[in-house]
């Protein structure tokens, strides 16, 4: 065994001090590229040794005319196949402590490299792409598009915000979205037939916390389009199944502004919403018409619910198109759309014309909607209804109480000191202190207790 590992020493030793002699080159040439690339062992603590020494540039374009940077190690399946391994790359961190030294020669070798599944040597990439004046770096965006798009798995780490930012100070604001598109792109899971994203969800947030304030300033809506793009994507690439899973995540999201009851709603298709809901405050001001628009492009209620929300923002603006909207029964009649409803209202009904504000009133004390409600809900005794049809005329009146005027102030005034104020009426459920505090109207036990089975199935879907 000596004797071996005496052999292994004695070659090792050769070749460093084949190495140590090309690193001393003052002006290293061709031969002396193919000698390192044709003739000395391309094992990486090998590599690593020479290229962590390396301080002469020119090295560079000799080693890339050698093919030397073509081939990055891609990930690979571990042996007990639970895992992929992803390879170091010496050449990477040469590539980033040649940046600022040979920015030319760095992004031309940068955007030449193809086939990068590993990520994180893409991160060393990006980490060397940091380092480049924006010139050559404009050069290398396709290229880091083209990396991320053959990463299954991507840590997101702020040198990606950090360049999107770069991108989009120097103009170059396709290029930003492109990256982030691809860095936020979703697929369908081999596994579970649900979204499936390239990073973790605490990523996520952090990630979209550094970027979505830049895109805001660059008053840009293709911004907007891209982060609703990827949001309709989440909720149409996995079928059913994927729909099931989407109902939860947004539909059920108790308020699009910042607000204590989300904190249970975490998710990307949440953070997605938030950055559209930021992006949009952003634009509104001097975009609003290209904003909605661009929301109404897809037909799923989580936009319908920011668009009530960006109105109740901004009440002034559009009232015509608000009144409009409250001329549409299911905006009124759903549940998902009572928070923002609820507050936009508050915000600008005293501002609609007589007719939008006639149709909202008559809907809300319209017999047949009360005994449709009735009849969804199930065995409503007789003697309990009127009290229930009063709280649910209540419940419409109070957004609007600041305009109410004759009857319907009398009306609302009574409701008032029958039931008293109700606590959060924006929610229709409420979370406190962990628990969940419905704020529908209460009903006697004896209501539940003689309902059929297929009544109270009624009463669930009417909630949907």
């Amino acid at each position: 065994m000596d004797v071996v590992l005496s052999k292994y020493e004695s070659k090792y030793l050769t070749i460093i001090s084949q190495l140590d002699e090309l690193l001393q080159k003052p002006t290293p040439g061709n031969i002396d590229a193919k000698k390192l690339v044709g003739k000395i062992p391309q094992h990486p603590t090998i590599l690593r040794y020479f290229l962590e020494r390396v301080q002469n540039p020119a090295w560079l374009d000799l080693l890339d005319t050698q093919g030397f940077f073509a081939n990055p190690p891609s990930k690979r399946l571990a042996p007990s196949g639970d895992y992929f391994e992803l390879p170091s790359w010496s050449a990477s961190n040469f590539l980033i402590r040649m940046a600022p030294l040979a920015p030319t020669s760095v992004a031309r070798v940068i955007a030449s490299i193809e086939g990068v599944d590993n990520r994180n040597i893409c991160m060393d990439l990006v980490n060397a792409v940091l380092l480049l004046p924006a010139a050559e770096r404009k050069e290398v965006g396709n290229s880091l598009t083209t990396w991320i798009s053959k990463c299954d798995h991507i840590a997101i780490h702020d040198d990606y915000a950090e360049l999107i930012a770069k991108f989009l100070n120097i103009g170059e604001i396709q290029k930003a979205l492109d990256l982030i598109e691809q860095l936020l792109s979703v697929r369908v899971s081999n596994i579970s037939d649900t979204p499936e994203y390239r990073f973790e969800e605490w990523s996520l947030e952090h990630f979209l916390k550094k970027v979505v304030p830049d895109l805001g300033r660059t008053g840009d809506i293709r911004a907007l389009d891209l982060f609703a793009r990827l949001l309709n994507e989440s909720f149409t690439v996995s079928g059913e199944r994927g729909s099931r899973w989407q109902f939860f995540n947004t539909s059920s999201l108790p308020a699009i502004e910042e607000h204590e009851q989300n904190q249970e709603y975490i998710g990307h298709q949440c953070y997605l919403v938030f950055a559209i809901r930021d992006i949009a405050l952003a634009l509104a001001t001097s975009h609003w018409n290209d904003v909605i628009a661009c929301i109404r492009r897809y037909d799923d209620r989580i936009f319908m619910r920011i668009e009530l929300y960006l109105r109740a923002r901004f009440p002034k603006k559009d009232l015509r198109g608000t009144a409009e909207l409250l001329f549409q029964e299911e905006i009124l009649r759903k549940s998902e759309f009572h928070h923002e409803l609820f507050h936009l209202l508050k915000a600008c009904f005293g501002d609609l014309s007589d007719l939008a504000q006639d149709y909202y009133l008559r809907f809300v004390g319209d017999e047949a909607r009360l005994a449709e409600i009735r009849e969804r809900r199930g065995a409503i005794k007789d003697e309990n209804w009127p009290r229930i049809k009063k709280q649910l005329i209540y419940g419409g009146l109070i957004p609007i109480a600041d305009y109410l005027v004759g009857e319907w102030k009398t009306r609302y005034e009574a409701y008032l000191a029958e039931f008293g104020e109700k606590p959060h009426p924006d929610f229709e459920v409420y979370m406190e202190g962990g628990r969940l505090i419905n704020r529908m109207p209460t009903r006697p036990l004896e209501e539940f207790t003689a309902c059929s089975a297929e009544a109270f199935a009624n009463r669930i879907r009417s909630r949907s």
